[in-house]
């Protein structure tokens, strides 16, 4: 989880610093927000979310899940066939 976490603090400050376009940027965002609001990475971001930037800490607690379905909802899906 660290090394997931402080790439996406790394995609988050370079597009902070104008580094990153847009496009890009709203690729990255929708991954972060992903993987953020799982419940496991909710725990662990309540234990170690201050090992990372404020402006990191305030855009993830601010931020909304993604909408996309959870993997767990596509296994349960029938297989198409």
């Amino acid at each position: 989880m660290l090394g997931f976490f402080e790439h996406f603090e790394m995609m988050y400050v370079q597009y902070a610093h104008g580094v990153m376009d847009e496009e890009t940027w709203n690729a990255w965002s929708t991954h972060i927000r992903m993987q953020f609001h799982q419940p496991g990475a909710q725990h662990w971001w309540s234990l170690r979310k201050e090992a990372f930037i404020p402006a990191f800490h305030e855009y993830l607690d601010k931020s909304t899940a993604p909408e996309m379905r959870s993997i767990i909802d596509l296994l349960k899906e029938p297989s198409v066939r």
